[in-house]
This record gives C-alpha cells, structure tokens and sequence, in this order.
C-alpha cells in the first residue's frame, strides 16, 4: 500500500517463482549493472516505474503490473513479454535491445537505440532504430514514426538476408536517414533488400 523505491544491483530469489513483489503503492524499481531476479517482478497496484540505469547495462527477464519502463543510460536487454501498458522512454546515450514484448508505446530520444527482435506497441523514434539478423526483427503493432533527425540503422548480409522492420499499421518517415551497415563478406554487383514492411 506504500509507494516503494528499490535500487537493485545484486540478485533477488523468492519463492514460488517470484523474485519481488512491489505491492500497492506507486513503486519504483532502478536497475544497476549486476542487477539480477530469479523469478517474476510484480509491480502490484498503482503507478509502477522500472528505470534502466547503469553506464554498463544490463538484462531484464519477466515483470508484471508496470507501467512505465525508461532506459537512461547505458545497453539494456529485455526478455520479458507483455509488460509496460504505458509504455516508456529510451533516452540520449541509452540502448535498448527489446528480445520480449512491450505493451504501450516507446519514445526514442535523439542520441538514444531501439533494437531487437521484440514487439512495441507504437515506436516514434528520434534517435536510431537498429536491426540486423543477429538482433533479429524488430516489430512494430501498431504504428512507427520515425523523427527527422532520426536514423533506420539496417544491417545486410553478403548473401542477400536481412531483418525487415514489420509495421502492423502506418509508417511515418520524415525524412529520416537510412544507414546500411553491410556485415562482411563478398556483395554482388547489385543487391536488393526489403527494409521496412507496413499494413
């Protein structure tokens, strides 16, 4: 029923498959480098924030009942699914490799990296949205925007694969740039890719 703030840079194990329980209250939990959870983060009722803040990055596996997820500073991979109705913030300086789903909607700040194989609901991008086979297909459900200043940083490979950005709905580019980063290899005298694919 308390608004709680935890700061975690160590590992947390419960019971019952469940690291840590925020309860009631508007809860915030920041991760540092280091920081690691043997089972479920449950935000519980409220206004639940997780912050993703340590220079040397980190992962995050399965939460439930947050809200609000921000990336500050540093390379951080999310596993989980489903989580973050509200969405969040990737800010300048700041990576997030998304390898599970979140439900809202995600801002990238200019300076800041989406990247991944996961799913978001609604990606407005400022900064840079990167993808390449090894990361895997960045999916987008509902709608992507991508910023003026913003940048689409796609890998290619010598033997014609790619990882298509997936639009569920409507992709804005304005005039955003394309950067394609080709990994190693011999390249034919001509090659064509499939960079994004919308609704």
């Amino acid at each position: 029923e308390f608004a709680d703030s935890v700061i975690n840079g160590g590992t947390i194990s419960g019971s019952n498959g469940l690291a840590l329980d925020l309860g009631g209250g508007n809860d915030s939990l920041t991760l540092r480098n280091g920081s690691r959870f043997v089972g479920v983060v449950d935000g519980g009722s409220g206004d639940d924030r997780l912050v993703m803040d340590d220079a040397a990055g980190g992962s995050f596996g399965t939460s439930r009942n947050f809200e609000w997820l921000e990336v500050k500073q540093g390379a951080w991979t999310l596993s989980g699914n489903g989580d973050f109705s509200d969405g969040g913030a990737i800010r300048n300086g700041a990576t997030l490799i998304n390898q599970g789903g979140i439900a809202g909607n995600v801002t990238v700040d200019a300076g800041g990296v989406y990247t991944g194989g996961g799913s978001v609901g609604n990606l407005l991008v400022n900064g840079t949205l990167q993808t390449n086979t090894g990361l895997g297909t960045a999916t987008i459900t509902h709608d992507l925007t991508m910023g003026s200043g913003s940048t689409i940083a796609y890998g290619v490979n010598a033997d014609g694969s790619s990882a298509p950005i997936m639009v569920g709905g409507t992709a804005t580019l304005n005039g955003g740039t394309l950067a394609v980063n080709p990994g190693s290899g011999t390249y034919p005298w001509q090659s064509q890719y499939t960079v994004l694919q919308a609704a």
